[in-house]
């Protein structure tokens, strides 16, 4: 049970140490490794576990996934985090097509920053997502088309003293 515990392969430990106070109840030493090994195991499985949960929870979902692999390390059998495991990359999924349909419609809209919006967070959750790439790289050069159409205009309708038409078309090109 000691080496066990001292090679950190705990949930074994667990089970040598409490089969030895089955045979010796009274070993005090066994008794001490088996609390010392039950509160390593706390910290090793359900810590991380709550951690994911919250995470989960927050939809910090690259944290949940974190902390349930992290879980599955020392309990590869530990059916709880593999199911959230499982819970969290199927929400990854989700939000990255949910997010994929968004900057679609708002590029197909017209609407490039709110679809770059979209592009991005389909990125931080997969950053090599083709599809996301390439339609954050098309919302970019239409924003800028956009950005200098706009400034253009402004120029071009201050210079006819058409200050109002000016002022909205310079702050178009700012938003």
């Amino acid at each position: 049970g000691i080496r066990l515990f001292e090679d950190d392969e705990i949930k074994e430990s667990i089970t040598e140490f409490e089969r030895a106070l089955n045979l010796y109840p009274r070993n005090t030493d066994a008794q001490a490794y088996l609390d010392r090994a039950r509160q390593r195991y706390n910290d090793m499985i359900e810590v991380p576990l709550k951690e994911g949960k919250r995470a989960l929870g927050e939809n910090r979902l690259a944290d949940a996934i974190n902390n349930f692999n992290e879980v599955l390390k020392v309990d590869p059998d530990n059916e709880v985090a593999r199911q959230f495991l499982n819970r969290s990359k199927s929400m990854i999924k989700d939000n990255i097509a949910l997010n994929m349909r968004l900057g679609n419609t708002a590029f197909d809209k017209s609407q490039y920053a709110k679809a770059l919006q979209h592009y991005r967070e389909v990125l931080n959750l997969e950053s090599n997502h083709t599809e996301a790439k390439k339609g954050e790289q098309k919302s970019l050069d239409n924003l800028q088309t956009q950005i200098k159409k706009h400034f253009d205009a402004g120029v071009t309708a201050y210079n006819q003293r058409k200050y109002k038409l000016a002022k909205e078309e310079l702050e178009a090109a700012l938003s």
